[in-house]
């Protein structure tokens, strides 16, 4: 890393992650729009480009919407379960 990105990586982002680097209460101090700005700068700077990895981001969003509807019909079934053995019982 450049000792200006280091830098400012110290003095803007470091105080604010723990010692997994998992962010701390990033709504009640750290706008976190600012990271996310910070690395699609970043993935840019290292070559991202749409006709080499398009496909491949589709099929990521692809994916986490099947896995959210799964989600959601899975707890709509267990809840249907649930109040099913509460009006049995």
């Amino acid at each position: 890393m450049a000792d200006d990105l280091l830098i400012d990586f110290e003095k803007y982002i470091e105080p604010y992650l723990d010692h997994n680097n998992n962010l701390l209460e990033t709504d009640k101090h750290f706008d976190l729009r600012i990271a996310e700005r910070f690395i699609f700068n970043r993935v840019i700077e290292l070559g991202w480009d749409s006709d080499k990895h398009g496909d491949f981001d589709r099929q990521v969003e692809l994916a986490v919407v099947v896995e959210n509807h799964f989600k959601s019909e899975l707890v709509r079934s267990i809840n249907g379960l649930l109040i099913m053995n509460i009006w049995q019982s």
